[in-house]
């Protein structure tokens, strides 16, 4: 898809917009990300509209301002598009309590047909601590209920991406719900053939699931594998909307995961008298087509014995193994810090000052990490965009771009022993005091 310009706007209490300027994205939602990231600003604080090739107006009118009004102690139920999403965590939760408990309200509940559109887990918690709080009615903002749920909930950073996958599942059948009202509507008295009417209806409910999987975050591939899971029991997508299950152990359970036939060999033709075997596969000593292509292009020394493991059907698939890796690490940031930092190799190798010092560095990146995935993007544009055509980068971008390339902790190591000009984890080496190579840290970050 082609990028389009789009002029990004800050949202004010009046219902207005000021210009903030130009971004250039695919899509509105990825407009919004990166007028986000650029000016430092909440999702609900930004709006876009397409800004074609002039110069786009000063401010605009986003919507009539919700009004909030103190909430009259009446019992509220959540509302249908708010209940497709999962409760939170009770952890999660707890720590939304203890916000609570120590700021207040510091955000109204949204209402929509009498129900609780948005903040649910905000309103449970305000009733608990016992504090006072608002309420405003949903103000149209998003263009529809459905799109104002999904933006509001974007930063649910507790749903894994098989959850993600199973609740864009939901939001696809709403989607098509839409589509179809909407297409009915606007060719309901068109004049067009019936046949025409019904392809159209059909392209635009067939975008659904495109658009299911960008609002979430997951690849379609990913959300068909959610329907499937789905169609052949219900149960189990429950769970894995849940969080219970992921994806992959839904498919393996199911007997969804099968591998795919593979096509039938083009006819070679009869081989030349060839020596023994000189690949063991499986302790059986036959012919591999793997390692003889090496063997052709002389990875594989042409007279080296080689043994092979071949798992078979028992092989994972790529594409699952990318989703368990996922899976762990959103539980991982799930963790408390201390058990996030019990699970670091360097905890069990480092004592006394390095150990401490090398606590507190995980610690702050980890608290830099989700800035760091924004600053990566905007990092990548802003080269792109100033230093395009020369192969010059500046200090500053150099000097942010190896900021940016730390790794994870847990792929730090220890400073290497003293005779290899180290201090073997210390942070000191005789004579000369804080090691030069970790500079007293006692350990190295890739």
């Amino acid at each position: 898809m082609k990028a389009k310009r789009w002029a990004a706007y800050r949202r004010m209490a009046d219902g207005s917009a000021r210009l903030l300027g130009v971004v250039e994205a695919d899509g509105e939602k990825a407009a919004i990300r990166a007028a986000m990231a650029e000016h430092g600003l909440a999702w609900r604080a930004v709006a876009v509209r397409i800004a074609g090739d002039g110069e786009p107006a000063g401010s605009i009118v986003v919507g009539r301002p919700a009004s909030p009004r103190p909430w009259d102690g009446t019992e509220l139920v959540r509302h249908e598009l708010s209940a497709m999403f999962p409760d939170m965590t009770p952890d999660v939760y707890g720590k939304l309590v203890e916000s609570v408990r120590e700021h207040g309200a510091m955000k109204p509940v949204v209402l929509h047909e009498e129900a609780v559109l948005d903040g649910w887990h905000r309103y449970r918690a305000y009733r608990e601590v016992g504090v006072p709080f608002d309420v405003e009615d949903w103000s149209g903002e998003y263009g529809s209920a459905l799109a104002f749920v999904l933006a509001e909930n974007e930063v649910r950073r507790d749903l894994t991406p098989s959850q993600r996958a199973a609740l864009a599942v939901e939001v696809k059948k709403r989607l098509g719900e839409e589509y179809r009202e909407r297409s009915i509507a606007n060719l309901k008295y068109s004049g067009e053939e019936a046949k025409d009417r019904v392809t159209k209806i059909g392209n635009s409910m067939a975008n659904a699931q495109a658009e299911a999987a960008e609002a979430l975050g997951v690849s379609k591939g990913y959300v068909h594998d959610a329907e499937r899971i789905e169609e052949t029991s219900p149960q189990t997508f429950e769970a894995v909307k849940r969080g219970e299950k992921t994806i992959p152990q839904a498919k393996r359970e199911l007997g969804l995961d099968r591998p795919k036939p593979k096509a039938e060999p083009e006819p070679e033709p009869a081989p030349e008298p060839k020596a023994p075997p000189r690949t063991v596969v499986n302790g059986e000593a036959r012919e591999d087509a793997a390692v003889e292509r090496l063997r052709a292009k002389g990875v594989i020394p042409a007279d080296a014995l080689v043994t092979v493991e071949d798992p078979g059907e028992d092989a994972t698939d790529l594409e699952a193994i990318k989703e368990e890796h996922a899976e762990r690490a959103a539980k991982a940031d799930e963790l408390p810090d201390d058990e996030w930092l019990a699970r670091l190799p360097l905890t069990s190798k480092l004592t006394g000052l390095s150990l401490d010092r090398f606590k507190r560095d995980a610690l702050y990146y980890r608290r830099f990490e989700a800035m760091r995935r924004k600053l990566v993007d905007f990092h990548g544009r802003a080269v792109k965009e100033v230093f395009k055509g020369t192969a010059f980068r500046g200090f500053v971008a150099f000097s942010v771009a190896r900021l940016l390339k730390v790794e994870h902790p847990d792929r730090w190591h220890p400073c290497p022993a003293v005779d290899k000009g180290g201090c073997d984890g210390s942070g000191t080496v005789p004579m000369l005091g804080d090691c030069p190579m970790c500079r007293g840290r006692g350990y190295l970050a890739r």
